[in-house]
């Protein structure tokens, strides 16, 4: 029997492999820009159909039938018929640039409503609930519990960001269209900032004093987790930024999870001087926002000002988040230092910073103008917190 192989036809050129990614993109660039072409070719044929169906409304309307439109204003003499067509042709320029002019429109209202970029539901208390209660004895819970409750407020809103799937979770670093909703980018940014400078203040709770050290996990999750830049791209082999910051969030759990098994090697040790540093570290997180929200005005572009708006909302959410496990995991001590009245002051004031939403744009009132100014009313809530946080600092010296 006659030996019979087949060889593979070759389907075409060949390409490096390192030009793969390229070609990629520029084929998604292109299929893209043909679809957008498409959408405008479509959106023109229907245009002119519409439009002349019109003129040839006007035409009959006007004239005496004969296209079988209706009767029309044919019992009218032509002194009355020819003025009326002159007038219907007068709106065909309206007509023409209503199709797109609607489409326009409700595609911008409709982003807009996604853009606003909402923060969930106060859920904190979910996320915390081991030291939702005080013990039996009386006692604040222990370090344990709260330093667990810490490092997870210090990543929760993020890995939230990570992991919501509207809009495709992280969206800093989408580079085909994505970024357009820039009130989501900029709240996600925020987000980060404030979750980076928090987990370093937090590594020190991972340890038994200056002489001991860091836990790695905790150390990774600072230096090669949240530190990427959020705007990497996924190309092969090289990965994205989310995924980075998932490493980090990992690192983070997994610490998170040995200290919970009570494995001998992982401890958390809360300090007076590390409540003190928490609170600096939640001031220090707010500061970049608030700066950027009291800078003057006329050196702000006005395409900038919501960027400010909702980097500004991003941080509230971790430094909220930080508070209120601070409330919940030390109330005795809050209270002996004389302090709760400034603590809850200052949640209350960054959760109407979170819930704050200049809707359906942000307004950026100069000097006597009537318009409001959204980002003074924002840094007005971020000024009351970190007021009340810095005599929380206080409190807690000595």
């Amino acid at each position: 029997m006659a030996d019979i192989s087949f060889q593979e036809q070759p389907r075409g050129r060949k390409w490096p492999w390192f030009l793969m990614p390229f070609i990629t993109l520029s084929s998604a660039i292109y299929l893209a820009v043909r679809a957008t072409v498409r959408s405008l070719v479509m959106l023109a044929q229907v245009e002119w159909n519409f439009v002349r169906r019109y003129v040839m409304f006007v035409n009959d309307f006007t004239g005496d039938g004969t296209l079988g439109m209706g009767e029309g204003a044919k019992s009218f003499s032509p002194l009355v018929r020819y003025p009326i067509r002159a007038f219907l042709w007068m709106l065909v320029p309206i007509i023409a640039l209503f199709i797109p002019m609607g489409v326009v429109t409700t595609t911008v209202l409709a982003l807009v409503a996604i853009d606003q970029a909402t923060v969930p539901d106060f859920t904190v208390d979910q996320w915390f609930v081991t030291i939702d209660s005080t013990p039996d004895d009386g006692k604040d819970p222990s370090d344990r519990d709260v330093g667990i409750a810490l490092l997870t407020a210090s990543y929760g809103q993020m890995e939230h960001e990570l992991n919501e799937p509207y809009l495709i979770g992280w969206t800093v670093n989408d580079k085909l269209g994505m970024q357009f909703w820039d009130n989501r980018v900029n709240r996600q940014l925020g987000v980060r900032h404030a979750a980076i400078i928090m987990n370093k203040a937090l590594a020190w709770v991972t340890n038994l004093g200056d002489s001991d050290k860091v836990d790695q996990r905790i150390v990774d999750a600072n230096q090669s987790g949240f530190a990427i830049d959020p705007e990497l791209w996924q190309f092969w082999p090289i990965k994205s930024a989310e995924d980075f910051y998932g490493d980090g969030i990992n690192s983070v759990k997994s610490f998170v999870a040995d200290v919970e098994a009570g494995k001998p090697d992982v401890t958390i040790n809360i300090i007076n001087e590390d409540k003190r540093d928490i609170f600096e570290a939640v001031n220090d997180a707010l500061a970049v926002p608030h700066g950027r929200l009291i800078e003057e005005t006329d050196k702000t572009q006005w395409s900038k000002i919501d960027d400010d708006v909702f980097f500004a909302k991003g941080a509230a959410i971790v430094a909220r988040d930080i508070l209120v496990v601070m409330k919940h995991g030390f109330p005795n001590e809050i209270q002996r230092r004389g302090a709760t009245e400034n603590l809850d002051q200052a949640i209350l004031a960054l959760e109407k910073a979170i819930t704050f939403h200049p809707w359906p744009w942000t307004m950026r009132g100069e000097d006597d103008a009537p318009f409001a100014d959204h980002r003074a009313k924002l840094s007005q809530y971020y000024q009351d917190a970190r007021k009340r946080i810095d005599n929380l600092v206080q409190a807690f010296r000595g």
